[in-house]
C-alpha cells in the first residue's frame, strides 16, 4: 500500500510532526529522520526518504526475526515525497524498536565477540566494526561458529555494508546487545 503525504518534501513533513503534532525528533541522517513515537516509549519512527539500500536493510530484516545483532522493524509503509525540487522520490516509514547508543567499549567488545566466532580470525582489540570488508564479511558468513552471526553477516553481504561507522551501531537497552541499525550508505 502507498499513502501520500500531501506531496511534502522530507522538510516539510518533519516540520509538521515536529512544530504541529508535537513529535520530539531524536536522530538525523543523511537520508532519513528518527522520532519518538507518539504513544509507545520502547518504538521509533523512522522516515527514510530515497534510500533504497537502507529499505533492501530493511526488509532483509523483517525477513529474519530473532537476531540480536540486527534491528527489530515491525512495520513498513511506503509514502510518496518530493525532493527538494519537486520530483517524486521513494520514501518509507518504519515503526521499530528503540535503540540506545553503544560507547567506543561496547562496539570493541561486540567486534571481538563477533570475530571470536571464527577459527584464527583477530583483530586489535579496539576494532571497530568499519574496519570489516566485504572479504571479511564473506568469511564470517561461511565460517563462524555463530548461526545469528553467520545469519548477520548474510545480510552484510547482501546490502554491501559500507557504512558501519559508530552512529550506526547501537545497543539494545534491555540486554545492552550491540545492534547494526544502518550499514549501507
Amino acid at each position: 500500500m502507498t499513502m501520500y503525504l500531501s506531496e511534502e518534501t522530507r522538510e516539510q513533513y518533519k516540520e509538521r510532526l515536529v512544530k504541529k503534532l508535537g513529535i520530539k525528533q531524536i536522530g538525523e541522517g543523511g537520508c532519513a529522520d528518527i522520532y519518538e513515537h507518539p504513544k509507545y516509549q520502547n518504538m521509533v519512527v523512522k522516515v527514510s526518504v530515497n534510500d533504497e539500500r537502507y529499505d533492501g536493510f530493511a526488509m532483509e530484516c523483517m525477513d529474519i526475526r530473532g537476531n540480536p545483532w540486527l534491528p527489530k522493524i515491525y512495520s513498513r509503509h511506503k509514502v510518496k515525497m518530493e525532493d527538494d525540487v519537486g520530483r517524486e522520490v521513494p520514501a518509507f516509514i518504519y515503526f521499530m524498536e528503540k535503540l540506545v547508543p553503544a560507547s567506543d567499549k561496547e562496539i570493541a567488545a561486540a567486534v571481538q565477540q563477533l570475530v571470536s566466532t571464527v577459527d584464527g580470525m583477530h583483530l586489535h582489540p579496539n576494532s571497530h566494526f568499519y574496519v570489516l570488508d566485504m572479504d571479511d564479511w564473506h568469511r564470517i558468513h561461511f565460517d563462524s561458529t555463530d548461526d545469528h552471526v553467520q545469519e548477520m553477516a548474510g545480510v552484510m553481504i547482501a546490502v554491501v555494508a559500507d557504512d558501519l561507522h559508530d552512529g550506526n551501531v547501537m545497543k539494545r537497552p534491555s540486554t545492552g546487545h550491540v545492534v547494526i541499525v544502518d550499514p549501507a550508505a
